[in-house]
């Protein structure tokens, strides 16, 4: 039986979504029985759908089909409708509006199949049935709604675009299936046990004694380690015959007391030193709690989350995913942050408990499957965990600023901003909010009659400082005083941020680095992002040391061309660094057919664009932006045109490694970095040609970039461990590291600092990686941004 299949969009009922007027005057409805226990809800119709007269007949169809078929549904005993019944023009995502008037036929619908397990299909389904937004974030949450169970996922058609959600799909497809079966059940074996007297407390420490391996996972009040107040509610600890939870700060807790918790977290620190393999998921985050809170960090060499990131960047790494996919694990969340009014002892003990028995579980698959691959098993245990245990102390420790000055500093800019802001008002003749895209445009574009050189992805003329403010500069002076003023205002909003981050005791900023935080290997940063400190030294010179310590910084130079060099074999890019030229320089002398002494700074600044725009083997098109953003190179298209083919004359074997590349990608799905990660690359069999390019573009610079980040956080371990009183490592930014050096003692340790940096022996020895051309580091010491360079003696 099917309900409404399809009517006329003469329908009054159809007009309130607006899509009447510009679709073909058809609407599709739902398909399937009524009354049914299964539903599915997509987006809205597609082409192949108006014609066939059901949902989901297209490519996205197929594949929901076999996903279904894979998990034992029968798509003819599911109801599946979309929230969205007309064709969108151009196939396009419906909007808020659209899904919004449409909302009321869907509950219609739901009042009619009466599902009890409902599968939500993209971000449009989640807004329809949940009010919610954000499937990346939502996807594989089980929600229970008015008697109704949801799970949502992405729509397949991202399947098709980002194969990377393939398997995430698949995978969430299965799961829904195994709900609506009633088979997501904690596993027969798993057993745990509330710590909460003396007696119980020697039995699990004899039992962790005794493993050959356990895991470890914290409850807490809050997720900053040093926030006033903040406490560590549990510790789980799981071993292969139970799951022992030690309550401390929590509520019926009979350790609450600090020396009480003390003794006993000493008891289960000692217990762990004799286990071989000590495991957690994300443990930087729970032995930087431990440390601050007991001074001692848990022994932690294998951490689950970053396995799962170096087997498969794509994919989602938290543990409730992990434990979902591997182990069919049903819902056990808690509410977060953890409130002990709603949630009990009880509830809270067995929720840490089936966290560190998954985590323990994951450990024996994701260990098997990283050995399965030597290179791999290798960068994880050489460098993702060493760097793990040195983020803990980095964070910790936290990151130095002149309060003082920043304050001075602040008051400077927010002076600058308003004289800018009124100097932009006289230009315009009239009053604006000079942050809103929209009024901004109609000054520039309709007051002014400014030439419209870009537009936004909605076909609305565009006002931004990298695609259209760079080429209007010359047009009128509101232009550059705009790009000012916007300038300094971002120099404010860092600062604003940074004060939101500073703890007044210390004068410290504790940002959180994120090892698993980008696809190829970079470290991400957050709370503050130093990862994207504007290069102003009026800002970045607010980063100093305090009295008795020096800020250091060491950069290496060029370290992606040189990676390039290697990568690609071109002979001339590896002469030039092998013989302590200046690649730059080498580029300017091509493309302006001068000798060395007659280039100047300007030529140099334009091979400079030239050498990172082309080296990945970007278009003469692009490349003019690229070079007018990033380097402000404003070019014709006959010079970039004209750059680019002296560029491949002189690195000629750059062509030729593209190709490669390209060709590895598409027979294999992935490429290798020198180092040994793998980067998986499933868009370049992607339905979109964009999307498909992309990644073609990614299987060359991926390898470059990772393998540049890898050397970096390789050094700062070394320079950690070297140096493990008189050195604070502080933050990795790019391809440098910020340290504190101890003052007394900076003669003698800069120069090792510079010596490990560009140490190549031991990469080879480590990592088999040989690396034919030098390495070069620059150090400065002194204000981040504003440093001296080190000379050192001969």
């Amino acid at each position: 039986m099917r309900i409404d299949t399809w009517e006329t969009l003469r329908n009054p009922k159809c007009r309130d979504c607006g899509l009447w007027e510009t679709t073909r005057y058809v609407c599709l409805m739902g398909d399937g029985p009524v009354s049914c226990d299964l539903m599915i809800v997509g987006e809205a119709p597609g082409e192949r759908e108006e014609n066939l007269r059901r949902p989901f007949q297209g490519k996205a169809g197929k594949l929901l089909d076999s996903c279904l078929k894979k998990a034992g549904i029968n798509r003819s005993d599911v109801y599946i409708t979309n929230v969205v019944h007309c064709r969108p023009p151009d196939n396009r995502t419906p909007t808020r509006e659209e899904i919004k008037a449409c909302r009321k036929y869907l509950e219609d619908e739901f009042r009619v199949v009466k599902p009890k397990y409902v599968l939500l299909l993209g971000n449009v389904a989640l807004q329809g049935a949940l009010g919610r937004s954000g499937i990346t974030k939502y996807r594989g949450r089980v929600w229970e709604k008015d008697g109704v169970t949801y799970l949502a996922t992405f729509h397949p058609a991202a399947g098709l675009r980002q194969p990377r959600y393939l398997r995430v799909f698949e995978a969430d497809i299965k799961r829904f299936a195994k709900l609506a079966r009633g088979e997501l059940k904690p596993p027969a074996e798993f057993r745990w046990t509330l710590v909460n007297d003396t007696a119980t407390l020697r039995e699990c420490v004899r039992d962790i004694a005794q493993s050959d391996a356990v895991s470890f996972d914290i409850e807490t009040s809050g997720l900053d380690a040093l926030a006033p107040g903040g406490q560590i509610w549990c510790l789980g600890i799981g071993t292969p015959q139970r799951s022992w939870v030690i309550p401390f700060a929590y509520p019926g807790s009979r350790f609450r007391d600090p020396r009480v918790a003390q003794k006993v977290y000493d008891a289960i620190y000692q217990a762990t030193q004799k286990v071989p393999v000590v495991v957690a998921h994300n443990g930087k985050f729970d032995n930087r709690w431990l440390t601050a809170k007991f001074g001692q960090r848990l022994p932690h060499n294998f951490d689950t989350m970053l396995a799962s990131y170096l087997l498969d960047e794509n994919s989602p790494h938290g543990l409730k995913y992990l434990a979902s996919v591997h182990f069919d694990a049903p819902e056990y969340e808690i509410p977060q942050p953890v409130d002990p009014e709603e949630v009990t002892l009880e509830d809270l003990g067995r929720y840490c408990a089936l966290d560190v028995y998954y985590t323990l579980a994951l450990y024996r698959v994701l260990d098997q499957e990283l050995r399965e691959d030597a290179r791999l098993h290798r960068v994880f245990q050489q460098l993702l965990m060493p760097a793990s245990r040195l983020f803990e102390q980095v964070e910790l420790h936290g990151v130095y600023v002149d309060v003082e000055r920043m304050t001075e500093t602040e008051q400077q800019l927010a002076k600058t901003v308003t004289e800018l802001e009124q100097e932009l008002t006289q230009l315009a003749g009239k009053s604006i909010n000079w942050n809103s895209s929209q009024q901004v445009a109609q000054v520039l574009y309709g007051d002014l009659g400014l030439p419209i050189v870009a537009l936004t992805k909605s076909g609305k003329p565009s006002t931004s400082s990298e695609e259209a403010l760079p080429y209007l500069i010359d047009t009128h002076p509101i232009i550059g005083t705009l790009l000012r003023y916007r300038e300094h205002l971002k120099l404010a909003q860092f600062i604003a941020s940074w004060k939101e981050h500073i703890r007044p005791e210390t004068g410290r900023m504790h940002p959180t680095f994120k090892l698993h935080g980008t696809v190829t290997g970079r470290l991400s940063c957050t709370d503050p992002n130093l990862q994207q400190v504007p290069r102003d030294p009026t800002i970045r010179a607010l980063i100093t040391a305090p009295p008795g310590w020096v800020l250091v910084e060491a950069d290496y130079s060029q370290v992606e061309l040189r990676v390039a060099a290697i990568l690609s074999r071109d002979k001339t890019m590896r002469r030039v660094f092998q013989t302590g030229g200046d690649i730059h320089t080498t580029t300017a002398m091509t493309i302006t057919g001068l000798p060395e002494e007659q280039v100047t700074k300007e030529m140099r600044k334009r091979a400079k664009a030239v050498n990172f725009g082309f080296v990945y083997g970007m278009g003469a098109h692009k490349f003019r932006q690229y070079a007018k953003v990033k380097y402000d190179v404003e070019l014709t298209e006959e010079e970039a045109q004209h750059f680019r083919e002296r560029f491949f004359e002189l690195f000629s074997e750059l062509p030729a490694w593209h190709d490669r590349q390209r060709r590895f990608v598409k027979n294999h799905n992935y490429v290798r970095t020198p180092m040994g990660r793998i980067r998986h690359l499933p868009e370049v069999i992607s339905s979109d040609r964009a999307v498909r390019a992309e990644a073609e573009r990614q299987a060359i610079n991926s390898p470059v970039q990772s393998a540049a980040s890898d050397l970096n956080l390789f050094a700062a371990i070394r320079i950690s461990e070297a140096f493990p009183n008189d050195v604070r490592i502080i933050a990795t930014v790019h391809d440098a590291i910020l340290m504190e050096v101890r003052e007394s003692k900076l003669s003698e340790i800069l120069p090792e600092i510079k010596r490990i940096m560009e140490d190549r022996d031991t990469v080879s020895d480590v990592f088999g990686w040989d690396i034919p051309v030098p390495l070069e580091v620059e150090v400065k010491i002194g204000p981040w941004g504003k440093g001296e360079v080190y000379q050192p003696t001969k």
